[in-house]
């Protein structure tokens, strides 16, 4: 997820904290718990009898998720991808073409990469422990690792995670196309682009060609929805900018809103609980115009602050790695505040050495990158004046 702190817009810094510890908070302290029988078949898990009675924590969420359908885990991703349709614009102001996606490139991939290795390692010595086979291929793996072209061949995401990166790359590479040809200050070349998403929806209810559904797989999930639900995020990048006025903003906002609807009809994804989707959307929509709201009375917080400069690596390292643990951990010892608690802190521990060790050097390789890159441009052109 994008990094806010060096443009500065401290609201979206905090907000990425936040958004981050919903999402890992979600995946810690309740769907290992509650659906273990299912997340354990990724790393062959051994057949464990999770106690989740007379314990009031998963009690208060099993309560916000059965009566209120408030999903913890969509609610903080649908922040991050509201936060990532207002900066990717910021970033566009500063760099565009080839260097934009070589920070892209190097923010995103080597993170991931080595998130994606130390989950590697978690799996293959559970494996070891539990005298199993290793069950993915050098094939899923790279798909895995490419953050691109696994949702096109249907392939298993090995960590759970990776489909909401894959939406940010597809966002980045409309947003970095759509800068070249078009104004993206304008209402209207958001809204082309969303209902051209929404052509692109209506495209699988074709008749089921194998061929033509094969190539819509990347299209019949999430993708269509999200990054037009990204592009809400946009809209308040050019009303914070000054482009939009509050009566553009409004039409706008209703405008895109329908069309996410209308991405989600004949949609397998949306069937079973469609209505969980549209709540916690909404609930983050009304988060982030909250902070929005007040953001210039928000003051630095040291814990916000830490949690948003590793969210990334964060992100990347917490769920499957963190899920191996417990379960290694409850097969001695029942006990869940040590199970999560002692997750947690691995998962901190994992992101804070990733994010010195890989995202930080990762992004300044990105930034040296782009530099040359434009100096060689530069050169060229005053070569080709010379001559």
């Amino acid at each position: 997820m994008e990094n806010t702190k060096s443009s500065k817009i401290w609201f979206l810094h905090l907000l990425r904290g936040v958004a981050c510890l919903i999402v890992v908070y979600s995946h810690i302290f309740y769907v290992f718990w509650v659906k273990y029988k299912i997340v354990s078949t990724f790393w062959q898990g051994e057949n464990l009898s999770i106690d989740t009675e007379n314990n009031i924590i998963l009690s208060i969420n099993n309560y916000l998720t059965n009566q209120w359908n408030i999903g913890f885990g969509i609610l903080g991703v649908s922040l991050f991808f509201l936060i990532s349709g207002f900066v990717i614009p910021v970033s566009l102001e500063k760099i565009k073409g080839i260097p934009f996606f070589i920070n892209r490139f190097t923010r995103i991939y080597p993170t991931y990469i080595a998130g994606l290795l130390i989950l590697c390692c978690s799996m293959l010595a559970y494996c070891f422990y539990t005298d199993q086979h290793w069950q993915y291929g050098l094939k899923n793996i790279l798909l895995n690792a490419s953050l691109l072209f696994r949702d096109w061949t249907s392939i298993q995401s090995m960590d759970g995670i990776n489909w909401t990166l894959e939406i940010e790359v597809k966002f980045y590479i409309l947003m970095g196309i759509l800068v070249q040809f078009f104004d993206i200050k304008k209402a209207r070349v958001a809204i082309i682009t969303a209902l051209s998403l929404l052509g692109l929806h209506f495209f699988t209810f074709l008749p089921p060609l194998h061929i033509l559904m094969v190539k819509a797989q990347f299209i019949a999930n999430f993708n269509c929805f999200f990054l037009t639900y990204m592009l809400i995020g946009t809209g308040f990048y050019n009303f914070y900018k000054k482009n939009f006025d509050l009566k553009k903003l409004v039409f706008y906002i209703i405008t895109l809103t329908i069309i996410c609807y209308l991405c989600t009809l004949n949609n397998e994804i949306f069937k079973e609980n469609a209505s969980a989707y549209y709540l916690n959307c909404t609930l983050a929509f009304l988060i982030f115009i909250a902070f929005y709201l007040i953001k210039d009375r928000l003051v630095p917080n040291k814990i916000l602050n830490f949690t948003a400069n590793i969210s990334y690596p964060l992100y990347v390292v917490h769920g499957f790695n963190s899920y191996i643990l417990m379960s290694v951990i409850y097969k001695y010892i029942q006990n869940f505040y040590i199970c999560a608690g002692t997750a947690l802190f691995v998962s901190i521990l994992q992101a804070y050495i990733l994010h010195l060790t890989v995202e930080t050097g990762s992004i300044s390789l990105g930034k040296i990158l782009s530099a040359k890159y434009k100096e060689l441009v530069t050169n060229r052109k005053l070569q080709k004046t010379i001559d």
